[in-house]
């Protein structure tokens, strides 16, 4: 049996303030932006190329704590995959064919990943997002959202209660939700993370690539070109 949707429209006026806001000037000099945690993927990444650079030991460059902050998961990973050899500091030839092309792209030098460079920037995206009062683990669940709202990005379950709240309460202003953190939407085999599916629910076809082997992760409402694993 379907269920009715209900929807809360946000206002004109924030939804054109927030499409047009530069967010690189307004918050470049917030210490949450200049801290913003790197993804595993690029972590792994930074580990291979100074392996492939000839550093015998990156987890005591300089540059480890900004660049490879979660070393002891990415080691591990790299260990599972066969990007380094197990339990040495080796590359592999599959590690070379890896990072050697990601290094040929950015002209030989590991590109700059802070929030307002041409990798990994950080983008919001204004647009519909689900929500209920139960955990949905089914992601067919999108062909039956898709019927009232193509342009849903994401499907929770926290932010129903505050859209209640703000409707029941709309001279307050209070009908804007920003999803910062995420669960999983699908089990995944990574040694990074094996936290069972939970309720955030992306539309199909998005992948996140914290991970080697990549799982589907909700990241699309505050886009900050990685998920919260």
């Amino acid at each position: 049996m379907k269920l009715d949707l209900q929807t809360y429209n946000l206002r004109d006026d924030w939804k054109v303030a927030i499409e047009h806001l530069d967010f690189i000037a307004r918050f470049k000099d917030e210490e949450w932006w200049q801290k913003r945690p790197v993804p595993y993927e690029w972590q792994e990444n930074w580990v291979l190329a100074m392996l492939y650079q000839g550093v015998t030991d990156p987890a005591s460059h300089p540059a480890c704590d900004v660049y490879c902050p979660q070393w002891p998961k990415v080691i591990d990973a790299l260990w599972e995959t066969g990007h380094v050899e197990h339990g040495t500091l080796t590359l592999t030839e599959e590690g070379r064919k890896r990072i050697g092309p990601v290094l040929i792209k950015h002209h030989n030098r590991f590109p700059d990943l802070s929030p307002g460079r041409a990798v990994l920037p950080f983008k919001v995206h204004v647009a519909p997002m689900g929500s209920g009062n139960q955990v949905i683990e089914d992601k067919t669940v999108w062909e039956f959202i898709s019927e009232s709202m193509r342009k849903t990005l994401g499907l929770e379950m926290e932010a129903a209660a505050i859209g209640a709240v703000a409707h029941a309460q709309r001279d307050k202003k209070l009908d804007t939700v920003v999803p910062s953190v995420c669960s999983h939407s699908c089990a995944i085999s990574s040694s990074l993370d094996r936290t069972p599916p939970r309720q955030f629910i992306p539309p199909p076809g998005e992948v996140c690539s914290c991970s080697p082997k990549g799982h589907r992760a909700a990241y699309r409402i505050l886009d900050t070109g990685q998920c919260a694993c």
